[in-house]
């Protein structure tokens, strides 16, 4: 059985902001620390881009690969702390060529 940290306040707030915004479209970024390596990593692969909360007040997109990248940008390995590992490889981040 896996013992998940406590979930952040800003978690919270980002699940009011969802429930109170029905129907509206609203995407919240996941705390990646408080989350295991392979939960962040399939969310990527599924959902082919996710934002994800990597330090407080810091959101970062990464994706599945280059097709959700710009035409000028480039698709690079990403890697995050996550709540198992300090090197977790998510998928890849998009940087300008």
């Amino acid at each position: 059985m896996r013992v998940r940290k406590a979930v952040a306040p800003y978690n919270l707030t980002c699940f009011f902001l969802l429930v109170s915004t029905a129907g509206a479209s609203l995407s919240c970024a996941a705390a990646a620390e408080l989350r295991y390596c392979e939960d962040s990593r399939k969310e990527v692969a599924r959902k082919g881009e996710a934002l994800l909360l990597v330090r407080e007040d810091v959101e970062a997109r990464f994706v599945r690969d280059r097709s959700f990248c710009r035409p000028t940008e480039k698709a690079v390995p990403a890697f995050i702390k996550s709540q198992d590992r300090d090197m977790c490889f998510v998928g890849y981040a998009c940087q300008h060529s």
